[in-house]
């Protein structure tokens, strides 16, 4: 629940820092943003733009999966029991029954969700956000499944802008970094945190940075030749599933 108040205070200082005795003068455009995550981080992201966490969505839609015994139902057993703490960490006075308060910042230009845990929102604390957003998400996520993240956000935002992309069989991990650069004390969990059992990791992460870049560029840049890279016709990659409005 700290993850949103976190960008606040990050665009906070950065309002400070662009006056004229700052730091970041002439460096930074503060009314210029985009929020990017993986994971948490992407539904910080999409909080940003203006998501809102649904309690009573969050439980249907954690009834059904346990009712369906859903692989991934062990999410709701993680968090529906803490909803009550969360709203005490939020700074509420109560659990709300439905909508939460927004914590987003009216400037988010973009957003890119890397397999974010959109599930917390539902189709109704999506539907808020109309920033453009694009969501990515590998198809054999069993941390944030394909279809309560990616699939979900590109379903339900209201943004005029959006794309989506499926990587075929990938894991939860697919966006993290290579074996080769993580830390030593993280070597005993390396197959779990930078290997994926069907992807090469450097060619998951050229076809990622390829569409995020393209993305960032059209959105914050209104540069057309990459907005035109983000055409449904243009995104023709194996091993991806895209899906594209507005471009």
């Amino acid at each position: 629940m700290k993850r949103p108040q976190d960008i606040q205070a990050v665009l906070a200082y950065v309002d400070e820092q662009v006056q004229s005795d700052g730091t970041l003068v002439g460096l930074v455009d503060a009314e210029t943003v985009a929020v990017m995550g993986h994971s948490y981080g992407g539904y910080t992201a999409l909080v940003a733009a203006g998501a809102r966490i649904d309690s009573a969505g969050l439980s249907m839609h954690c009834n059904e999966a346990s009712e369906a015994n859903h692989p991934a139902d062990w999410l709701c057993d993680m968090l529906l029991p803490h909803l009550p703490d969360m709203a005490t960490l939020a700074g509420l006075g109560a659990l709300p029954e439905g909508l939460w308060p927004a914590w987003s910042d009216a400037r988010v230009d973009a957003v890119v969700s890397l397999a974010g845990d959109a599930f917390f929102f539902g189709e109704a604390g999506l539907a808020v956000i109309d920033a453009p957003v694009l969501a990515i998400g590998g198809t054999a996520d069993d941390d944030s499944p394909y279809e309560w993240s990616t699939q979900l956000t590109y379903d339900s935002v209201s943004s005029r802008r959006k794309a989506r992309i499926a990587l075929a069989e990938a894991e939860h991990m697919i966006f993290t970094n290579s074996c080769a650069s993580i830390r030593w004390y993280a070597k005993p969990l390396a197959d779990e945190f930078c290997a994926d059992t069907v992807w090469d990791r450097q060619q998951a992460h050229s076809l990622v940075s390829h569409f995020t870049t393209a993305f960032l560029l059209a959105e914050l840049k209104q540069d057309a030749t990459a907005a035109a890279a983000l055409a449904p016709n243009a995104a023709e990659f194996p091993d991806i599933s895209y899906a594209a409005q507005g471009y």
